[in-house]
């Protein structure tokens, strides 16, 4: 975990910490004689890489937005240039962020008959559409356009989404503490973090 002496820079991180934490979730390990993957069916773990990689788009759709939104609505970023214009509809976004990310994080849970596949070789993100309802999800696929998602981000500098995101400018708003003005820096000792306010 990186010291942060911003808003901006502690966003990044926590982003980029996200991802590696899904990577190192997902491993490939060396192909069968059929070029399929050997998992040892330990390593690889898909429901808490699941529930990174929705939390991480959930972030994002809220970051990108210039006006309050539904969380459940967070999910139409999926649709954009970001997400290289996955072929979803924005009622699919909101059931996707109801059935993956809502009853993952809430309840360790999926709806019956839906699936998380982990198949490095598909480059399909959502390959199972059944109406509204996106039944199927490749996280490796899903991992992919996340990272380059953030690529973008961090190529293009954040600073410009933070400006401009209603959901920043709620939370990072400068508070005041005893008619001081207080800004938060996150700090790091060996045994726990601690958050410490400056004031100015």
């Amino acid at each position: 975990m990186t010291i942060s002496s911003s808003h901006e820079e502690l966003n990044l991180s926590a982003m980029q910490e996200t991802l590696k934490a899904a990577a190192l979730l997902l491993p490939i390990h060396d192909l069968d004689s059929n070029h399929k993957p050997l998992f040892d069916g330990q390593s690889r773990m898909g429901y808490p890489a699941a529930i990174l990689l929705f939390c991480f788009i959930e972030s994002i759709g809220h970051l990108v937005s210039r006006r309050k939104i539904d969380p459940s609505n967070a999910f139409h970023v999926l649709r954009s240039e970001l997400f290289q214009n996955q072929n979803i509809s924005e009622k699919q976004c909101q059931k996707l962020h109801y059935n993956y990310r809502c009853k993952l994080c809430h309840n360790l849970m999926l709806p019956e008959n839906f699936i998380i596949d982990c198949d490095p070789y598909h480059t399909e993100v959502f390959p199972d559409i059944n109406g509204n309802d996106v039944m199927g999800v490749n996280l490796y696929a899903l991992l992919k356009i996340c990272e380059q998602a953030f690529a973008n981000i961090e190529a293009n500098g954040i600073k410009p989404f933070f400006d401009n995101s209603a959901a920043i400018k709620s939370i990072s708003k400068i508070r005041t503490h005893s008619g001081r003005n207080t800004r938060t820096l996150f700090t790091q000792n060996p045994s726990s973090y601690t958050q410490t306010n400056y004031y100015s």
